[in-house]
C-alpha cells in the first residue's frame, strides 16, 4: 500500500455521504453526559445538544428512564466528561473507482460538544491503493428536535422514547402501537409524566399499577428494569406491585395468575406461596379446558370408526387425557392437539399392537398428514396404516356421496 497523498485527488464529501456519517455519528454516541452540583446536575445530550440543569429529582429521573429530558430519545447517562470513540463508516461512491473507507473519529466534552474528525482511510484506484489523511471536519453536530408526547385519541396521549429517532414509517407503526396498548391515564398521571422525561417501560406501569406520583416510579427502578412491562386487565393498584418488588416476582408469571385467577372465577390475591398458587391454577385451568374438550370428543368419536388388522387396532382418541398420555408415552407433542382434535380443525387416531402403544396419525381434510412413533418416527409407509387409510379416504367419499345425492 502506498501513502502518497499528491497522488489522491481531493475529494470532497456528498450532502448523502456527509448525512450518512452525521446520523452515523448520532446513533453510535447516544449518551447523556452530565456532572453533580450542589442542588442537582448539569447534563448535555450528545444528540439533541441541549444544555440544561436538573433538579435532585429530575436527575434521579434521568438516571432510571435513560430518556433525555429535550429531545426524548433513549440515552445512555455518563459521569464522564470527555468521551472518545473511533468507529467504521463505508460508503460507496459511484462517482471514483473503488469504495472509499471513512473513520468517524468524534469526541465529546462539556465545553464543546461533538468535534468529528473524518477520515478517509482506503482510495481504490486501478491496481493501486492510496492512504490518505482527514478530509473533513465537523463541529457542534446536536440538532434539537422537540420531544414530549403525541395525542394519538382524543381520550389518551402516547408517550414515548426515541420517537423522533424512527423514520415516518415508522413512526406510525409506533403510533399504532401505543393505540394497541389504549392507555388511559387519569389526568393527575399525565400531568407529572408530561414533567418529566420517562420511559415507555415506566409509562406501562403507571398505567398498569395506577401509580400517583413521581415518588412511586422511583422507588420500583429496579423492579421496572428487571421486568419488562406486560399489559395486564384489569388495571391493578400499587399495592401488588410493591408485593411483586418484594418478593421478586416476575411480572410476566403474575400476569399468567392473574388471567388464571379469572378463568377459575377466583378472587385476586397476594398468595405468600405464590409459586406453587400458580402452578396449581395452572393445572385448574388445564382441567377446566379437558373437561369441555371431553365433552366435545365424545360427541366427535361416534362418527368415527375403528380398524383392525390382526393384533394391530387403529381407533380415535376418546379423551384428552388419552392424548396427553400419548404423548409423554411416546415423547412426542401430541398433546397440544387436544383443543384442535375437540374442536374438529383435524382427527387424531392411536395405533396400538397387542394392546401396546406404537403411534399416532393425524388426518385432516382426507389427507394423511403425520404417522408418528416413539420420538417421533415415521411410521406413515407401514403397510397396515396404508391399508387403514385407504379403507377410511373410501369410505369417506361414499358418505359424502350419499349426503350429495340426499341433498340434490
Amino acid at each position: 500500500m502506498k501513502y502518497c497523498d499528491d497522488l489522491v485527488p481531493d475529494y470532497d464529501l456528498t450532502a448523502e455521504a456527509s448525512k450518512t456519517i452525521k446520523d452515523t455519528a448520532f446513533s453510535l454516541c447516544r449518551r447523556i453526559f452530565y456532572r453533580k452540583k450542589e442542588d442537582g446536575a448539569e447534563c448535555v445530550c450528545s444528540i439533541c445538544g441541549t444544555r440544561r440543569d436538573l433538579t435532585k429529582t429530575e436527575k434521579r429521573v434521568l438516571q432510571a428512564s435513560q430518556t433525555c429530558p429535550t429531545c426524548h430519545r433513549r440515552v445512555k447517562p455518563s459521569t464522564l466528561e470527555n468521551y472518545q470513540s473511533r468507529e467504521w463508516v463505508i460508503i460507496d461512491d459511484p462517482d471514483t473507482d473503488g469504495l472509499n473507507g471513512f473513520r468517524v473519529r468524534y469526541r465529546w466534552s462539556f465545553d464543546k460538544g461533538i468535534d468529528a474528525e473524518i477520515y478517509r482511510t482506503l482510495y481504490v484506484k486501478g491496481d493501486d491503493e492510496y492512504r490518505r489523511d482527514c478530509v473533513k471536519t465537523l463541529s457542534a453536530m446536536g440538532e434539537c428536535t422537540t420531544g414530549g408526547w403525541v395525542k394519538c385519541r382524543r381520550s389518551w396521549y402516547a408517550a414515548y422514547a426515541d420517537f423522533y429517532s424512527f423514520p415516518d414509517t415508522a413512526r406510525k407503526t409506533r403510533r399504532r402501537y401505543y393505540e394497541d396498548m389504549n392507555i388511559n391515564l387519569k389526568s393527575n398521571q399525565v400531568q407529572f409524566v408530561k414533567d418529566y422525561a420517562l420511559s415507555r417501560e415506566q409509562i406501562g406501569y403507571i398505567y398498569a399499577f395506577d401509580l400517583k406520583s413521581i415518588r412511586d416510579v422511583l422507588k420500583y427502578t429496579g423492579y421496572i428494569k428487571r421486568n419488562p412491562i406486560v399489559y395486564m386487565n384489569p388495571v391493578l393498584n400499587v399495592t401488588y406491585l410493591d408485593y411483586l418488588n418484594r418478593n421478586d416476582i416476575p411480572l410476566a408469571d403474575f400476569r399468567d395468575y392473574v388471567a388464571e385467577c379469572r378463568t377459575l372465577g377466583f378472587k385476586l390475591d397476594k398468595p405468600k406461596d405464590f409459586r406453587f398458587r400458580h402452578d396449581k391454577y395452572a393445572d385448574l385451568v388445564v382441567q377446566k379446558a379437558n373437561v369441555v374438550s371431553d365433552e366435545l370428543i365424545r360427541n366427535r368419536v361416534k362418527s368415527m370408526t375403528e380398524f383392525k388388522d390382526g393384533d394391530i387396532l387403529i381407533r380415535p382418541f376418546h379423551t384428552s387425557a388419552e392424548i396427553i398420555k400419548c404423548g409423554k408415552t411416546l415423547h412426542m407433542c401430541i398433546g397440544t392437539y387436544v383443543k384442535k382434535y375437540a374442536t374438529g380443525q383435524t382427527d387424531i387416531y392411536c395405533m396400538t399392537v397387542a394392546g401396546k402403544l406404537e403411534g399416532a396419525i393425524e388426518v385432516c381434510g382426507g389427507a394423511l398428514i403425520q404417522a408418528r412413533g416413539d420420538r417421533n418416527e415415521d411410521i406413515s409407509k407401514n403397510p397396515t396404516i396404508r391399508k387403514w387409510f385407504r379403507g377410511l379416504r373410501k369410505e369417506n367419499n361414499e358418505r359424502n356421496r350419499s349426503l350429495s345425492q340426499a341433498t340434490a
